[in-house]
């Protein structure tokens, strides 16, 4: 049916919408959250999407002072207000979340309820560890991602309630890989993992002792049995208890504060056909 696929990059939200509304292209991923009510009126576009296996989160250095401590942590998970994170960061289309797995994934805890942002709480557990007058630190995020970097810019307000001052470094994907990723130089970064059909692909990559994803160098000798116990065994309902262990001792040792699970859209004028939405991100079906 065609003769080839021609695929542009643009970055800029606005521009992915203009070339598609205009039919400067035919198809786009990642639809910005903004410009959904926008596509949705116009009869010559669809839309796909919406459930996506994905995490947004705050991830911490714990090799370094004070992430490594588990007090400002806690902290910094109750002075978050998800709310409005999902506001800036996808206009509203996203499910708050503490905890790793969606309420309604088979290895989560089901529907769990998300305590209120408690600030002078948050405050006390600052003063306990040591920090009564404050923190100053660094605030890693995406620049080329919008919704990533618009919950990092909230994120950074949301610290400032509680004493931290926070300084943000917006990085290119390219600076991100290797800053991150590669080298492990952050204090904080605000970012996401998405594409797991089993929770395994998930949880080994980022919190099994010394895997290269673990970019928080957590390390914890109880979760590494967990994590191998979830791979040896093959029954679901064994398996279904393991995974919300881990998912109960992550809220309790918080490498991460889990932000939200976003709604990913692609759009596509009407004449393309066959397209299918994966909830695992995955875009194999364009093949």
């Amino acid at each position: 049916y065609l003769d080839g696929v021609d695929m542009l990059i643009a970055a800029e939200d606005n521009s992915r919408t203009a070339a598609l509304v205009s039919g400067t292209v035919d198809f786009i991923e990642y639809v910005p959250s903004q410009d959904i009510p926008i596509l949705e009126a116009d009869s010559s576009i669809e839309l796909a999407g919406n459930s996506i296996q994905q995490i947004r989160m705050i991830s911490f250095n714990l090799t370094r002072a004070p992430f490594d401590d588990p007090k400002v942590r806690q902290a910094i998970a109750m002075a978050v207000d998800r709310g409005p994170i999902i506001d800036a960061a996808l206009s509203g289309y996203g499910t708050p979340t503490a905890q790793i797995f969606a309420a309604d994934f088979w290895a989560s805890l089901g529907p769990l309820e998300i305590p209120a942002p408690d600030i002078e709480g948050a405050k006390a557990l600052l003063a306990e560890a040591g920090f009564a007058d404050g923190i100053k630190t660094t605030l890693t995020g995406w620049s080329e991602y919008g919704f990533l970097k618009n919950s990092a810019v909230v994120v950074q307000e949301q610290l400032k309630q509680i004493g931290i001052d926070a300084e943000l470094n917006l990085l290119d994907t390219g600076s991100m890989l290797q800053t991150v990723y590669g080298d492990f130089d952050f204090d904080m970064v605000v970012t996401g993992d998405s594409s797991f059909v089993d929770p395994n692909s998930l949880i080994y990559r980022n919190f099994k002792t010394g895997e290269s994803s673990n970019i928080s160098r957590y390390s914890d000798p109880d979760m590494d049995v967990l994590i191998d116990s979830g791979i040896a065994t093959t029954d679901l309902a064994q398996r279904t208890e393991i995974y919300q262990e881990i998912a109960e001792k992550l809220l309790v040792d918080l490498p991460w504060v889990c932000l939200y699970i976003g709604q990913q859209y692609e759009a596509m004028k009407t004449y393309v056909k066959g397209y299918e939405h994966i909830p695992t991100g995955s875009n194999i079906s364009v093949r």
